[in-house]
C-alpha cells in the first residue's frame, strides 16, 4: 500500500499539482531551478525503482515453479531495495504522516467490507 501511494506522489510531482519542496528535505528554499529539476528527476528515478521492485514481488509471488523459500528470498531482497529507495528519498515528515494516513484509511475500509461480507 504505501508503494501505491509512493506512486501517486511521482504522479502528482510529474504532473506539478505536488511542489518538490513539500515532499523532500532534500531541497531548500534558495534552490535555482536547475537545482530543483535535478533533485526533482532523483526523486522521479527513485519513485520508478521502487515501482519496478515491486512489480518484481508481484511476478515472484505468482510464479508457480520457485520454491517457497527461494520466493521469499527474492521478496525480503525486493523489499529491503525498496526500503533503501525509499530512505534515500528523504521525505519530509509531514510528506510520511500524509502516506500513513491513506494507508490507515485503506486498511479501515478494507476492514468494514470485511466485515459487511461476513455478516452477509
Amino acid at each position: 500500500m504505501a508503494v501505491k501511494e509512493v506512486i501517486h506522489l511521482g504522479q502528482a510531482i510529474k504532473g506539478g499539482k505536488v511542489d518538490l519542496r513539500d515532499v523532500t528535505d532534500e531541497i531548500d528554499e534558495e534552490a535555482s531551478s536547475e537545482e530543483e529539476q535535478t533533485h526533482k528527476k532523483k526523486l522521479l528515478d527513485f519513485i520508478e525503482k521502487i515501482r519496478r521492485h515491486e512489480e518484481a514481488i508481484r511476478r515472484a509471488l505468482k510464479h508457480k515453479g520457485t520454491s517457497r523459500s527461494k520466493m521469499q528470498e527474492q521478496v525480503r531482497k525486493k523489499q529491503k531495495e525498496i526500503l533503501d529507495c525509499l530512505q534515500e528519498m528523504k521525505l519530509k515528515e509531514s510528506q510520511i504522516e500524509k502516506i500513513v494516513q491513506k494507508m490507515k484509511q485503506m486498511l479501515i475500509r478494507n476492514g468494514e467490507g470485511r466485515d459487511r461480507d461476513e455478516a452477509d
